[in-house]
């Protein structure tokens, strides 16, 4: 072979390694962006089932048994003025004694259907199964007020169930009632 073939193939190959060279970070960068593009898909996807599962626990909070329940829960405390209520004894220990009074005629019953309702909404959002927004948005009110309203009953159920931690989710998630 002649030495100007030699030099040809000598550079022909540096070529060809150069071009080979040149090309992984583009095919690095190819694959960076299709991994980018397919965790955002995914990312996706997921947001849209936390979406849909917190849109059945607000299609199951207005079923009518649910719907019932709630009523069965809120109808002694529309008859009630709060503010004779607090100008009668405003002490904690008077405001207990006023909530003790207005929810006698709920039933334990009725006070456990609808923590067992609320605790799987919870689970779901802080399990990142449900969208949490949604979830705050439509419950956080009601559970709040329900907890406010029932956390003197709540804590005997949870006795009489020996379940001591009960009612801890919805305790963390309202935080105070005072």
């Amino acid at each position: 072979m002649s030495a100007g073939l030699e030099r040809l193939r000598f550079w022909l190959e540096c070529a060809a390694h150069f071009a080979v060279i040149a090309s992984v970070p583009f095919i690095a960068g190819q694959l960076y962006f299709q991994e980018r593009a397919r965790a955002a898909d995914e990312a996706q996807q997921q947001q849209g089932q936390r979406v849909s599962a917190a849109m059945s626990f607000i299609q199951m909070a207005n079923d009518p048994e649910r719907t019932s329940v709630r009523a069965t829960l809120s109808e002694p405390w529309e008859k009630l003025n709060v503010a004779e209520l607090m100008a009668a004894d405003p002490t904690p220990e008077g405001l207990l004694k006023a909530k003790t009074a207005v929810t006698s005629s709920v039933r334990d019953s009725d006070i456990e259907k609808l923590t067992e309702f609320y605790k799987a909404v919870l689970l779901c959002r802080n399990g990142d199964h449900c969208d949490k927004k949604l979830i705050d948005d439509f419950f956080r009110v009601d559970i709040t007020g329900f907890y406010c309203a029932y956390d003197h009953r709540l804590g005997a159920i949870a006795e009489r169930l020996n379940r001591p931690d009960f009612v801890n989710d919805l305790k963390t998630y309202a935080g105070s009632c005072e």
